[in-house]
């Protein structure tokens, strides 16, 4: 349980970062992780996770993002003269409510005094929100794939990888801002949504790993 948590907010129409405290949030999970060496199959380690992720905001009185409609809502505070929307209730950012892995590293020697592995792994992510002040704009849940072939000498002193991530080239966005000088009318039924800038994780990506170790 969190009282007061700080949260920092992106203000497009004055385009700053202002903080602003949620009165309270509470986080509620587990996760199970399992690694496993199997006797029957020789240099074969199996490694996965899950994870049950359950994140709300109890109490907040949070700015309007831009362009917020009453619809969405966005409404006006007389008493203090701005737009505010109720996020009670409301996920938190970067909490998807499920989320893991499943992977292996296989490794086999073949002579003179060689070794060459396999390790891919495989990620999952129920939706999330990139942004919490806007509740209404989700990265969907996906399925990321990496993995990696190397081969060096079996005492670890120098090995080659061609290592690939991010497999299946999925968009992934990690954060999500308004973009300033968009939007407009926020509170009001004529109200427009601001246009959205976000970041994002790599896509498809390859390399080549040389290391030796003194």
């Amino acid at each position: 349980k969190y009282k007061d948590l700080q949260l920092n907010f992106f203000n497009a129409t004055t385009f700053a970062f202002n903080t602003f405290n949620a009165g309270g949030a509470t986080t509620k999970g587990a996760e199970l992780q399992v690694n496993w060496a199997p006797d029957t199959v020789e240099g074969l380690r199996i490694n996965g996770s899950l994870a049950y992720n359950d994140a709300n905001y109890n109490q907040f009185t949070a700015p309007c993002f831009a362009g917020q409609t009453p619809a969405q809502g966005c409404t006006f505070d007389p008493t203090q003269g701005l737009q505010k929307q109720d996020l009670a209730g409301g996920k938190r950012d970067f909490a998807p409510k499920w989320s893991g892995n499943v992977g292996f590293d296989y490794a086999r020697s073949f002579g003179n005094g060689l070794e060459w592995g396999l390790a891919p792994n495989i990620r999952y992510k129920s939706k999330y929100l990139p942004n919490s002040f806007i509740q209404d704009t989700y990265q969907g849940g996906y399925v990321w794939i990496d993995a990696a072939i190397r081969i060096g000498d079996v005492d670890g002193t120098w090995q080659v990888a061609l290592i690939g991530r991010n497999l299946t080239d999925k968009y992934v966005i990690t954060r999500l801002n308004d973009v300033p000088s968009t939007g407009g009318n926020q509170g009001q039924a004529t109200a427009f949504n601001a246009d959205r800038s976000a970041w994002t994780l790599n896509p498809r990506t390859f390399e080549i790993e040389f290391s030796a170790r003194f």
